[in-house]
């Protein structure tokens, strides 16, 4: 069974409840994924490149050789349990796609892996079965993202076991034990499996018998907490004692060990140019990959929040922006380090996991749930997408939707399309072809229609403004109040637009007049689709003025009117902890909508 995209818009606008209709219960608690189609075909998309493990392959560049171009739409999202921190990103072969998260919304269930189909969001299979209970044993989780190689998935757990699943079927082939947890995602080079451990140890195995390949395997000394780098003739990987190890690729015989100065995040070291290029706290250091010798290193104002990516000779990377709760996107040149832009470029919101590169675009995870395509030549920002909360979970009312949606693993690219997995446990399809004929959706209207208010400033008019299928546009926004427009501002963080009269400063805005006044918000998606919503409310100066709790909080310093270049800023992500120095708290988060926490808005997951 399928819902289209209009009329998943016209079961939530209407009210519908899921306990009310079972068959839609199934599907609004992603038993049943949504696919969206259009008169009446499916979607097909043309499979092309894979991208069968982390970061598409062992250099972690995270470039794909497809250029998937936005503004993009929705296809389809499929949703299990919420899994915080999941740095699983999912991996595609063929016409499936694999990904790991919790069973399902219960704190005490292990984990799962999927296997869907790349079209429609269908899952194929999952392990362990749903029979043999709820995830893996002991509330054990995957913890790194799946490599599919030759008809077989690898993946490590936090049991210490890498799990060897059949591709095709799910059935279980075998698992390789070690010590402790693995959190670093395995590749297969020149036939050997290669993966670390939090035992200490970089193992080089037989992927079929399990037998060590080596004399004898490396152990740099602390956990592994990155996946193998492959890459002229070396194995690279990061340890949590803030070194950077280098072994002969056939032997496993150590060639080097440097220690760096900063805390080195999991996974953010990359190869490229002949060069590796590492992230730690507010430095990204070039090494030589042959001697490990500093070939050149760059400072940036405060932490870098992710691993880079690199692509025709130039490395980017983005740190916290000390003028705000945004964040800076730097560009430099992989072989000596020079800026490669006059000034970095401001992102709205800061990265949560590492960027993805398509063509001419960078593919950039953010807190609040936004994800960000911004342009490899300037940094400018091509299209924005706020990723709803699963509703197959229950809604805590005191959590903070960012630390729940948080994309806190790259997205992956293949078949033309843009996986996206979030922490909440639902893996989202976009394409530039999937069908989005329907605009944007409002709620939380404020005032309420009808509703009476006290006109003296400063007097707040809101709305939600939300677009599942291609995300809102900022600039499209237009808000007037009675005939004249007035200058809103968009709080991506919110959902929120807001107009509110100045009751302080130099121009104090005049009381609004007793009576009747009508409000008009006009908004567009990303596919140009646009929408209308108009409603009126009293005004009665002889009313006491609404209290803080009874109206919306006004945007925070950073976020910017509809039309300008800079979208709305948020704070920063506690997942990627900053390094030993430059240590900066995020912000308090803001404001709820009126009346407190809302409700599920409408738009919401599928």
């Amino acid at each position: 069974m399928y819902l289209t995209y209009n009329l998943l818009r016209k079961y939530r606008t209407n009210g519908l409840t899921m306990q009310k209709n079972p068959s839609r219960n199934r599907i609004m608690r992603g038993l049943i994924p949504v696919t969206l189609f259009g008169m009446g075909i499916l979607l097909a998309p043309a499979l092309a490149n894979d991208w069968p493990e982390l970061r598409g392959d062992a250099t972690r560049r995270g470039v794909s050789s497809e250029k998937v171009v936005p503004p993009l739409s929705l296809l389809w999202r499929y949703s299990a349990g919420q899994q915080s921190q999941n740095l699983c990103a999912p991996t595609i072969v063929g016409d499936t796609v694999y990904y790991s998260t919790r069973a399902n919304s219960d704190a005490n269930s292990g984990g799962v892996l999927f296997a869907l189909d790349v079209r429609t969001g269908q899952k194929r299979w999952q392990y362990p079965r749903e029979s043999a209970g709820n995830g893996l044993r002991d509330r054990h989780l995957f913890l790194t993202a799946p490599l599919v190689h030759e008809g077989r998935v690898y993946v490590g757990a936090s049991d210490g076991s890498l799990y060897v699943l059949d591709a095709e079927s799910g059935e279980y082939v075998l698992q390789f034990k070690t010590g402790r947890a693995i959190n670093s995602a395995p590749t297969i080079a020149d036939g050997v499996l290669l993966f670390g451990s939090n035992d200490g140890t970089l193992y080089a195995l037989d992927p079929k018998t399990g037998e060590p390949v080596w004399k004898s395997l490396y152990r740099p000394g602390d956990s592994v907490n990155s996946a193998p780098i492959v890459a002229a003739g070396y194995i690279f990987v990061t340890t949590t004692d803030n070194s950077v190890h280098a072994v002969l690729e056939k032997t496993g015989i150590p060639r080097w060990k440097n220690r760096l100065n900063y805390r080195i995040l999991p996974n953010s070291a990359i190869y490229s140019d002949s060069t590796l290029l590492v992230a730690s706290g507010p430095q990204l250091t070039a090494l030589q990959p042959t001697s490990g010798l500093t070939r050149w290193q760059q400072r940036l104002p405060l932490d870098i929040l992710a691993a880079p990516t690199a692509d025709n000779g130039i490395v980017y990377v983005a740190c916290r922006d000390a003028q705000g709760s945004g964040a800076l996107l730097y560009a430099f040149r992989t072989n000596n380090g020079r800026p490669e832009w006059d000034k970095p470029a401001p992102l709205p919101l800061p990265p949560s996991a590492p960027p993805t590169i398509s063509g001419d675009v960078i593919y950039i995870p953010t807190v609040r749930n936004v994800l960000l395509a911004v342009s490899k030549t300037d940094g400018k920002v091509l299209w924005e997408y706020y990723v709803e909360p699963s509703s197959n979970r229950p809604r805590d009312p005191n959590a903070n939707a960012r630390t729940s949606t948080v994309v806190t693993s790259p997205v992956s690219i293949a078949n033309g399309t843009v996986y996206a997995l979030t922490d909440d446990g639902a893996l989202s399809a976009f394409r530039p072809d999937a069908p989005d004929t329907s605009g944007p959706m409002f709620s939380h209207l404020y005032p309420q229609p009808a509703q009476a208010v006290n006109g003296k400033p400063p007097v707040t008019l809101a709305a939600k403004v939300l677009d599942i299928g291609s995300g809102l546009n900022p600039e499209s926004i237009k808000v007037i109040l009675d005939d004249r427009e007035v200058n809103a501002v968009y709080d991506a963080t919110r959902n929120l637009v807001i107009y509110q009269t100045k009751g302080t400063g130099k121009v104090v805005d005049p009381p609004l007049q007793d009576g009747i006044h009508t409000i008009s918000i006009t908004a567009s998606d990303w596919k140009g689709n646009a929408e209308t919503k108009v409603w009126s409310f009293r005004v009665d100066n002889s009313l006491a003025p609404p209290s803080s709790r009874e109206t919306p909080a006004p945007p925070r310093p950073g976020i910017t009117a509809p039309g300008g270049q800079n979208a709305p800023r948020g704070q920063g992500n506690n997942t990627n902890r900053p390094g030993r120095r430059g240590n900066r708290r995020g912000n308090t988060p803001p404001n709820n909508p009126p009346g407190g926490t809302p409700p599920p808005p409408p738009g919401g997951n599928p």
